[in-house]
């Protein structure tokens, strides 16, 4: 009979600790797209704010990166 008991306890311990591992993993996810939103939102602003820099050395690169620019227009901006 203690056995049973014990194995019961057992069980709904693991049932509880999953379940709250469960809630924080919603959390978690949440978290992790709010995240990932604003890293959108600052990258879409560097990303304007160097498109109206004067200059316009740092867009050039990034383009000359992201395969947009050839080389020699990258060198000749």
């Amino acid at each position: 009979m203690e056995e049973i008991v014990i194995s019961a306890a057992g069980s709904l311990i693991i049932a509880v600790v999953l379940g709250v591992f469960g809630i924080l993993r919603k959390s978690i996810l949440k978290l992790l797209r709010r995240i990932e939103l604003l890293t959108n939102k600052i990258n879409a602003l560097v990303y304007a704010i160097s498109k109206q820099s004067n200059n316009g050395i740092m867009l050039s690169y990034r383009e000359y990166l992201e395969g947009t620019i050839k080389e020699d227009e990258f060198v000749g901006r």
